[in-house]
């Protein structure tokens, strides 16, 4: 039986063991989190989950976001629709649940919608091979800095048309973007076919590592093997640049890309999800 009882300042210590002890990455789902515990219980954002009278997890309530974040020390006898429910029943609707998670999200609540849901994938590129054919009049490019911005607009614009999670981009954001720290102009490409722009790139260096973004082609262009290649194309200059580790994130219901990446050599490292209570 599972119940939930706000955290107490006496509970602190006990949840911090907990916490130390249990390696938050081995559950099959749980929520990010790096902040301070203490600050929680004191701000009464904090509440223990219980499985009869063993404590197996905490939920963070953070109003300000309007979200709740799982934090497990014990799984064994919790289901996600277990979770879920709990939330419900205790904080109502209105609330975002975010958790990464392994294997396949299977739940069926009709009161908690997916807003989002991705899987993050890994390449090390010092095992890295070259696998793909060329083709007549398709190369790469480097994009030229303050001069094809506009190009990319629309390009992008274009390859993430039928993309409902993202809006419509502008020059605006891209020349916002080239002022950020994670920004590296060596490595924003084009993709050309007998010199028309149907493709678009980029690599950054975020505090979680160098990502791929933005990766594409335009409709037209789809399904003749130049995915694979510009993707390629894109590994090699990122090697040649220094990278060493490159990933990416994709959405799961686009399993055309999961396969491309997986026949280059990407490996999932975990899902993430977002849900709306």
């Amino acid at each position: 039986m599972l119940k939930v009882e706000l955290a107490k300042l006496k509970d602190y210590r006990t949840i911090r063991n907990l916490m130390t002890k249990s390696r938050t990455k081995d559950f099959r789902f749980y929520s990010d989190y790096n902040g301070n515990i203490l600050l929680n219980i004191l701000a009464l954002n904090c509440y223990k989950i219980f499985y009869f009278d063993s404590l197996i997890g905490i939920f963070l309530k953070l109003d300000y976001k309007k979200q709740v974040l799982y934090i497990p020390f014990d799984d064994k006898n919790v289901t996600l629709q277990d979770i879920v429910s709990l939330l419900y029943n205790y904080f109502g609707l209105g609330y975002s649940f975010d958790f990464f998670y392994k294997g396949i999200l299977d739940f069926n609540i009709s009161y908690a919608k997916i807003k989002r849901n991705y899987k993050v994938m890994y390449l090390n590129l010092s095992n890295y091979k070259h696998t793909s054919d060329s083709f007549n009049g398709l190369y790469v490019q480097k994009m030229q800095i303050n001069k094809e911005e506009k190009i990319r607009v629309e390009l992008q614009n274009k390859i993430f048309s039928n993309n409902l999670d993202r809006r419509e981009l502008t020059l605006k954001e891209i020349l916002q973007e080239e002022k950020r720290k994670e920004f590296i102009e060596d490595l924003c490409y084009f993709l050309k076919y007998n010199d028309e722009y149907i493709g678009y790139g980029q690599i950054i260096n975020s505090s979680e590592g160098f990502y791929l973004i933005n990766f594409g082609i335009i409709p037209e262009f789809r399904g003749k093997g130049y995915a694979k290649y510009f993707l390629n194309q894109l590994i090699l200059k990122a090697k040649e640049f220094g990278v060493k580790d490159l990933y990416l994130k994709v959405e799961n219901n686009n399993e055309k890309a999961i396969n491309l990446y997986k026949k280059i050599g990407f490996i999932e490292v975990f899902n993430v999800a977002s849900l709306v209570i």
